[in-house]
Parts: C-alpha cells; structure tokens; sequence
C-alpha cells in the first residue's frame, strides 16, 4: 500500500513539471525598438519620438510642425502624408518625419500704369514664397506717370521696399500721372481762358492733359500771338500737357504800322513770332522793344523797316542779297553782322556803340569806323577797300577778342593808318590776330 502511493506521488511530481515546462515556452514576449526623427533639423517633433514595444502592438505616430512650418511627408520606416500615422510593431523601426517652410501668397495690386519687379533674396519655390522669404520690390512707372505710395501689408512711400513674407501679403503699388504747370503769361491788355479738355489737380495738369486756350483781348486791343512753347496766332489753340509749359500771349493796341516790303524779310519776322500776317506791315510797337534780331540765309534783299528797331543791340543779317543797308536809327546797335552779301556802303556814323562788326565778303570800297571807339573786332575782309583808318579804335584786337580780333585780308590797302600805342602793341604782339595783305603796311599816317 505504501509503495502504490510513492508511485502515484512520483507520477503526480513528473506531470507537474512537464506541465510547469510548457507554460514556460508559452509566456516568452518578443518586443521591438523604435526610434523617430525629423528634417529639417528643428523643424518640427513626432510624438512618441522613441521607445520599445511588444510585437504587434499598434502605435500612432503624430508629427507636430514648428512655428512657419508644415508636415510634408514620412520616410525611412514609413511613406506616406497620413498624420497620424498608425504603425504595427513587427521589426525595430526608424521613421522621419519630413517637414517644410510655409508657402505664401504675394499678390501685388497695381493702381495707375506701372510695374513692380520682385527681386527674391533667397529662392522661392514655383508660385508663392516660403516663409522667411525676403522679396524687393521696386514700383517702376510707365512713361508720364509716378510712383506715389504703397498700401496694404505694407504702407509707406519708400522705393525700392525689402519685405519679409510670413504670412499671406496683398501689396498695392500705387501710380498717378505727373503733373505740370502751365504758366501763362500775358502782354498787353487781355485775358486767356483756359478749358480742360480732362480733369486737372489743382495748380498742376496730369501728363497728357489737353487744355483749350483762347486769348481774349481787352477793348481796344487786339491779339497778336504766341510765344514760348507755343509760337503762332492761332486762337484758340489746343495743347497737350506733357512737360512744364510756358507761354506767352501778345496783345497790342491798334497803332501805326511800319512798312516792310521785303517778303522774305517779313516771313522771317514771322517765323520769329514778329508777324502774323504776311501783307508787308508789322506792327511797330511790338518791333520797337527787340533787342536781338537774326535773320541770316533768308534770301533777304532789302531790309527797309529795320529803322524801327529801336531796342537793337545786335543785328545778324548775313548770307542774303543786300545791296544797301541803313542802320543810322538803330543806334543802340553793338554787334552788327552783315558778312556776304551786295553791300557797296556801309555808313556807321550814327552806330557809336559798336563792338563787334564783321562785313566781310561785300563791295566795300571805304569803311569809316572813326566814331566807334569802342571797337574791339573788325573783319572787314574780302571787299575793295582802298583805304582804312583804325586809328581811333583804342580797344580793337586787345583783351578778350570772340572772333577775328582785326581782319582786312583781301582787300585793295596798301597803308592801314593805326596809332602810336596800336603800333607798339602790334610789334610787341600785344595786340593779336591781327591779319592783313602782305603788300599793306601800317602807319601812324597813310596821308589819307
């Protein structure tokens, strides 16, 4: 009896441990590490970034972007855009959790006629700026217009702008057309109205403007014309405001005319806004305050009306077909030109104050320049003078001399009677640019 129970017990011990052994084998747990990283560095963090996990466990990864900063994509251990994203631990894992600047919106808005160039400082990517872009902008005009002001995200008047994008941005770029003055300016008695064919500023018109001027003369006074940037008697007239304009309307009273039947002279009269009407008459108020008359190459032959000229200080009438020429009432005269034309006589008795004169290329046979004592150039040359007298000239060929200083080439002298000190200047060389015939002399007396 007692040995049947030893044995039931060894049975008993032998089952317990074999079934021991086997619960054992089965409660072994496999498990798996992961790991997780993110690019760009700092850029933004995934949750939970790492630790180990028992075989088939499930786990949701969330990747959390930093401040201007997106979530892209997975890689490495995973692909994919899904956040979060569930992972089954079946093998030790490494997943990257792939981030990206912000991408934003530039819009630039253009009021008026303009362009603005966008210069990036960094690179940007097809279609908007990444976050932390820095963007110059520059206005640039179109012809007659200006830039004026910025609004929008940003406000100010500066050009060119640095901006930084970090976030959405509406830009306006605002232009205006330039503006001009008209100035408008009148002798005489009368008025000049103005109509705005367009809108204006105040003060100034916009570029492009069109504005209708007609002058109105008081009672008793007539239009003659305009001058400036406008020359003509035309009224009214229509101008395109493009640039500062400034005109100038004539009016004259009826008064008494001077004769002028030259008609290339008094075409010339009215080229230079003198004249309106081509009918041998200018008015002789508007004549007698001219100080600077050129009227060179004009196919002049007779220069009959230049006695009222009264204000002449310099008279140019060169390169015509003058046979005579009568300036005894222009005494205010102290440059006359009258090179190449037909003259045979040139009388300046009455011109004291003549500088400059230059009558080269004429039918002089005398030349009498006694009373111009101011006279510091004289080109007399290729003529038929046969005598010539300088002697009063103190001032001629000595300081600053503008043109020939002395000049009688080509002439019939053979003595140009000079004085004592011009002498001496001319040996010294003191007194230059002195030109003349080689068989001439001069002398202190030619015995004229």
């Amino acid at each position: 009896m007692k040995k049947k129970l030893n044995l039931c017990l060894f049975a008993l011990v032998i089952g317990l441990a074999f079934l021991l052994q086997n619960c054992s084998k089965d409660d072994t747990i496999v498990q798996y590490k992961l790991t997780t990283d993110v690019t760009p560095a700092l850029s933004g963090s995934v949750s939970p970034s790492s630790g180990t996990f028992d075989e088939g466990t499930e786990i949701s990864l969330t990747a959390t972007p930093a401040s201007e900063y997106v979530f892209k994509n997975w890689s490495s251990g995973a692909s994919g855009t899904e956040n979060p994203l569930s992972v089954i631990m079946n093998s030790n894992k490494n997943i990257t959790a792939v981030f990206e600047k912000k991408n934003y919106s530039l819009n630039i808005v253009i009021v008026g006629e303009g362009t603005v160039t966008e210069e990036i400082i960094q690179a940007k990517s097809a279609g908007d700026y990444p976050s932390g872009t820095i963007v110059k902008l520059t206005a640039v005009p179109s012809a007659e217009w200006e830039f004026v002001e910025w609004s929008g995200d940003y406000d100010g008047t500066e050009n060119p702008i640095q901006i930084t994008i970090d976030k959405a941005m509406n830009i306006t770029a605002k232009f205006e057309k330039k503006n001009y003055l008209l100035n408008i300016v009148t002798v005489g008695e009368g008025t000049v109205t103005e109509e705005i064919i367009q809108a204006k500023s105040a003060g100034d018109y916009p570029s492009g403007t069109i504005v209708k001027l007609t002058a109105v003369p008081s009672a008793g006074w007539f239009f003659f014309g305009w001058s400036g940037d406008y020359q003509g008697a035309e009224n009214p007239i229509q101008l395109t405001i493009n640039k500062p304009t400034t005109l100038t309307a004539t009016f004259a009273e009826p008064s008494s005319k001077t004769y002028v039947p030259d008609d290339n002279f008094e075409q010339a009269l009215i080229d230079l806004g003198y004249d309106n009407v081509l009918d041998d008459y200018v008015y002789t108020d508007i004549i007698d305050k001219i100080t600077e008359l050129h009227v060179s190459v004009k196919g002049i032959e007779d220069l009959t009306g230049i006695e009222d000229f009264v204000a002449l200080t310099t008279l140019v009438c060169s390169n015509n077909q003058l046979t005579n020429l009568d300036v005894s009432k222009n005494i205010a005269l102290t440059a006359l030109v009258c090179s190449n034309n037909q003259l045979s006589l040139l009388d300046l008795s009455k011109n004291t104050k003549i500088i400059w004169l230059l009558c080269e290329n004429n039918q002089l046979t005398s030349l009498d320049v006694s009373n111009l004592i101011d006279l510091r150039e004289l080109v007399c040359s290729h003529n038929q003078l046969i005598s010539l007298d300088v002697s009063n000239n103190n001032f001629l060929g000595v300081g600053m001399v503008i043109w020939f200083g002395f000049n009688c080439f080509d002439n019939l002298l053979t003595c140009i009677q000079v004085n004592i000190e011009q002498l001496a200047n001319i040996d010294s060389g003191i007194a230059y640019l002195w030109t003349k015939d080689d068989i001439a002399d001069y002398s202190l007396d030619c015995h004229y």
